[in-house]
C-alpha cells in the first residue's frame, strides 16, 4: 500500500537544563506555528513554515514558491474556529501570496492537521500536508509542566 504525506520534526533549542517546553517562547509568546508542504501536478513542491506572537502578530516564516525559499517578516494569519471553538480554517498571507487552509483533523487541542483549499498561487496544488499548532489560550505554563511530569525521574526532577 502506497503511503504519502509530510512529517514535521519538531527540533527545538533550550539551555542546558531545559527542555523547549520550559523555555519562554512556549510558554508566553508562541500563539501559532504552522508548516506546510503542497505538490503541484508536474511534481514541483513548495510549502512554508511560520509561528506568531501572542500580543502582537509579529510573524517570521519563509515560503517556498517557483523553486525560491524567501523570508519573511510579513507574515499574516487569521484563524476561524467552529462552535466548539477548534480551528476550523486559517488564512494566510506571506508577502503577496495568500493561503487558506481548512482542517480535517485534531491530534490534541492544540495540533491540528490541514489542507490547502485555495491560494493565490499561478496553479493550484493537487495534494497538501499541512501541521497547525494553534495555542490560544491553552497553552499555560501550568499545562506545559503537567506534561513534563511522566519525565521528572528521567530528568532528574
Amino acid at each position: 500500500m502506497p503511503v504519502e504525506g509530510y512529517i514535521h520534526q519538531d527540533y527545538s533549542y533550550a539551555p542546558g537544563g531545559k527542555v523547549w517546553t520550559e523555555t519562554t517562547i512556549p510558554r508566553l509568546i508562541q500563539r501559532i506555528w504552522v508548516s506546510w508542504v503542497h505538490e503541484f501536478e508536474d511534481g514541483e513542491l513548495g510549502g512554508g513554515c511560520f509561528w506568531q506572537g501572542r500580543k502582537h502578530p509579529f510573524g517570521p516564516g519563509y515560503q517556498v514558491k517557483d523553486g525560491v525559499t524567501t523570508v519573511h517578516d510579513d507574515v499574516v494569519a487569521r484563524p476561524s474556529f467552529d462552535t466548539d471553538n477548534h480551528l476550523s480554517t486559517l488564512d494566510i498571507t506571506i508577502g503577496e501570496t495568500s493561503y487558506r487552509f481548512e482542517t480535517f483533523a485534531k491530534s490534541s487541542r492544540i495540533h491540528y492537521v490541514a489542507r490547502l483549499a485555495i491560494s493565490s498561487l499561478e496553479k493550484q496544488p493537487i495534494k497538501s500536508w499541512c501541521w497547525i499548532e494553534q495555542t490560544g489560550s491553552f497553552m499555560t505554563g501550568d499545562y506545559l509542566d503537567e506534561a513534563l511530569k511522566p519525565f521528572r525521574i528521567v530528568r532528574n526532577k
